[in-house]
């Protein structure tokens, strides 16, 4: 990393250009190709699936969408309608691209007038290049006085987009945290720029990629969600890590040598941790899932190539204005008055020098804020976990050190109430944990329909103007499919058409033949969301269709639903443990030990349920849908369970390791289990509570989106996030570490024989752990070198 960090110093002019150059040539290319985003979700091998391919139409390129109208105190087949509308559709049905207009005034489409009068819709059928702005125009312009017309359908449904500028806030919210912290203009703003410079390099490559593999518009904001979050912490991580190497002598070289050195490791460590989480959803077999997951994980590649190309050649430039004004006055005087001597450790002897009780920075980078922990360089301890930020601030300026008595502060009360109970401390964790992810045994996976957009939407309007005039079940309608090679097989499907009107939660049905197949088209009286239509869709194809004999599909939109979400949930069990198995493998690398991997993968999970908890309640018990503007309660869109499984385990990792490799490195010079928890929490938690805090600004800001999907993404994860570092993290790993005693740290020697040796943190601070006398004042340049 020294040869990388020497590089991007001394070509730092160049290294900028590079990344505006790739910015400039990428967007250009954007503006030339277009975009190229398609919302098929790949549908697996399934029973509508089969019904589809029956019909002929599973690579159809056509869309079907709906012109609806309503009259009040006018019949919808008076002369003035029938000659208003019939007008329209005649005009429509000659424009390029509308392929078949099916109007309620012929024969074909009688049954698209309802029975009171009052209301009628056309089907359009359109090829990919019709002007269905131009229709809905040419539609709503027939609004009148006792009349109402409304577009809905497929054809004319909004596929969800990118980012609507909501990640704005969160970014406003993390530059006002990191600008308490650092108290520099320019050390706060350095890690927005470098997280917003990867995430837009990224997406400009996402979108150029999505003419090659199949993306959905919402793989933009997903990486645009994930990318900054994990982006800011990256380089906020190592302008930290700048920054106190500054302050212990360091000239500006040999401050970005020593920074990517060690937090620019971690960085990299974390970012693969994560892009192998997100490419973990292969297992899954869903194409639309598969391409958001690799559209996430460019993100998170290009964020970390920012941190550690870009970020240092921007401190190269910056130089000491990174510092806040007293830490530049500061080193004036000299480093010996700008990083103050501080008492001895707690497990330190009087007569001996302290020994160096920091794990590096290297533990959890997506979440570590300014390291708290003593280093060789004499850096302030932060255990004390002053008051909130601002007393952060203080060490990082170089104000003066705290006494004993000053620095016994909330991260020490903290570690001293869970180890003086630790049953109740752990009870009382474990027990907000379960009752917050309880909601998800309840969990019901499918798509949300136009019956819970948000009230005054149009897609409400054409919900409630369909529903009224033909059933709450008009878009749900269900087909089913048979081959007919004989009379007698055509009889027995005829049979079947006789007794579905008899089945429970059926409205209508109709029938037709043509080329050897036939098609019943069955419509529900519940609406497509429902768990009634779900019922009759089980209740066809496990009762009514077998006891025909015929080889009969059940397909449709609904259908197709319910076999995505059947598909996707039987997988889910493989993913998460995939992803349990490999949390527990890392953890058993970085600190070999069984026990803490364990409790670290099974915390892991926790959290996850936690999230998916969290987003069973708000959006399908709708307790709160209104307030995020997305409208009533809804099943959970069948994408959410594995996206929130994939990224939360990559920052509950970070977490875990950040806590953990600070008790395992107190515990390495004391080989007390209860000092080193106490130890390693007293001296995390004000950094995982405050990093925690940045993601919950930039994850919840995606929460008011007004997409629903995205809004379940963003909320699930900002809880995840805050119970994670709080609940978990802060409260029960450190209870049951404490329960535990010696045994966290138990690893069987033959295991530690095959266990291969990953040193996140690098070489740097191999001399400070033995107990070495500090580094003179000013190092050489790049004093610190790869072994």
């Amino acid at each position: 990393m020294t040869s990388l960090a020497r590089a991007c110093y001394r070509g730092r002019f160049a290294v900028l250009g590079g990344w505006i150059a790739a910015l400039l040539v990428l967007a250009g290319l954007v503006l030339a190709l277009g975009t190229a985003f398609t919302d098929d979700a790949g549908m697996p091998d399934s029973e509508s699936g089969k019904a589809y391919s029956l019909l002929g139409s599973s690579s159809s390129a056509t869309e079907s969408g709906t012109i609806a109208w309503h009259t009040e105190n006018t019949s919808i087949t008076s002369v003035s309608v029938r000659r208003e509308f019939g007008t329209l559709l005649d005009e429509i049905a000659g424009w390029p691209g509308v392929k078949e207009v099916v109007s309620p005034y012929e024969k074909a489409g009688a049954a698209q007038l309802n029975a009171d009068g009052d209301a009628a819709y056309a089907q359009v059928v359109l090829t990919e290049n019709a002007d269905t702005a131009a229709i809905e125009k040419a539609a709503i312009a027939l609004r009148g006085a006792g009349v109402d017309v409304q577009v809905g359908g497929q054809a004319f449904t909004e596929q969800p987009g990118g980012s609507h500028g909501g990640e704005a806030v969160g970014l406003i919210a993390a530059l006002v945290i990191l600008f308490l912290v650092f108290r520099s203009a320019w050390a706060a703003a350095l890690p927005i720029i470098t997280g917003v410079v990867g995430v837009a390099t990224s997406l400009l490559v996402v979108i150029l990629a999505a003419h090659v593999v199949d993306l959905a518009a919402t793989s933009l904001t997903m990486g645009a969600l994930i990318g900054l979050g994990v982006g800011i912490d990256y380089a906020l991580f190592i302008v930290n890590r700048y920054r106190k190497s500054l302050m212990a002598g360091d000239d500006v070289p040999g401050a970005i040598a020593r920074a990517l050195n060690t937090s620019g490791r971690a960085v990299i460590f974390a970012g693969l941790t994560v892009i192998v989480a997100l490419l973990g959803m292969y297992v899954v077999q869903l194409g639309i899932l598969t391409g958001m997951a690799q559209a996430a994980a460019v993100t998170v590649l290009f964020t970390v190539a920012a941190a550690i190309t870009l970020l240092p050649a921007l401190l190269g430039m910056l130089g000491h204005r990174v510092l806040s004004r007293k830490q530049r006055a500061a080193l004036t005087s000299g480093p010996h008055h700008a990083t103050p001597d501080l008492p001895a450790p707690h497990h330190a002897t009087p007569d001996l020098p302290a020994p160096h009780i920091a794990m590096p920075d290297v533990s959890a980078p997506h979440h570590a804020m300014p390291d708290v922990s003593a280093t060789h360089h004499g850096a302030p301890d932060l255990s004390g976990s002053l008051h909130g930020v601002s007393t952060a601030s203080r060490w990082l300026h170089g104000a003066p050190a705290a006494t004993p008595a000053t620095r016994l502060r909330i991260g020490d009360r903290w570690a001293a109430f869970v180890q003086r109970a630790p049953l109740r401390a752990g009870a009382g964790a474990l027990l907000i944990v379960l009752v917050l992810a309880s909601p998800v045994l309840k969990l019901r996976v499918g798509d949300a329909d136009a019956s819970s957009d948000p009230a005054g939407s149009s897609s409400r309007a054409y919900y409630e103007l369909m529903a009224d005039g033909f059933g709450a079940g008009f878009d749900a309608s269900l087909l089913l499919v048979a081959e007919i090679p004989d009379a007698a097989s055509a009889q027995e499907f005829a049979a079947l058409v006789k007794r579905l009107p008899a089945v429970e939660n059926v409205a209508s049905v109709s029938s037709r033949v043509s080329g050897g197949v036939a098609v019943a088209t069955v419509v529900p009286r519940t609406n497509a969301q429902s768990e009634q239509t779900s019922d009759l869709v089980k209740r066809l194809r496990d009762d009514v269709v077998p006891a025909s004999g015929l080889q009969v599909y059940v397909g449709g939109a609904t259908a197709s639903s319910i076999d995505l979400a059947a598909a996707l949930m039987s997988k889910l069990p493989l993913y998460l443990g995939l992803i349990a198995l490999l949390g527990f493998l890392l953890l058993a690398v970085a600190f070999r030990s069984l026990v803490v991997p364990l409790a670290g993968a099974i915390s892991n999970l926790a959290t996850i349920f936690v999230g998916l908890g969290a987003v069973t309640a708000i959006f399908q018990f709708g307790w709160g849908t209104e307030l995020l503007g997305v409208g009533e309660g809804a099943p959970v869109t069948y994408l959410i369970p594995v996206l929130i499984m994939g990224i939360m385990f990559g920052l509950s990792m970070d977490y875990q390791v950040f806590l953990v490799s600070r008790m395992h490195e107190e515990w390495s010079h004391t080989k007390d289990n209860r000092s080193a928890v106490r130890v390693g929490l007293r001296e995390t938690a004000q950094v995982i509570a405050a990093a925690a805090t940045i993601m919950l600004f930039v994850f919840a800001s995606f929460g008011f989106s007004g997409e629903r999907i995205v809004s379940m993404i963003g909320v699930g994860l900002a809880i995840a996030v805050v119970v994670d570092a709080f609940v978990v993290r802060m409260t029960l790993i450190p209870a049951l570490m404490t329960l535990l005693g010696r045994a966290n740290w138990f690893y069987p020697r033959g295991l530690d024989k095959i266990t291969p040796k990953v040193s996140v943190e690098g070489p740097a601070e191999r001399a400070a752990k033995l107990g070495a006398v500090p580094a003179p004042a000013r190092e050489s340049s790049f004093a610190v070198r790869d072994h």
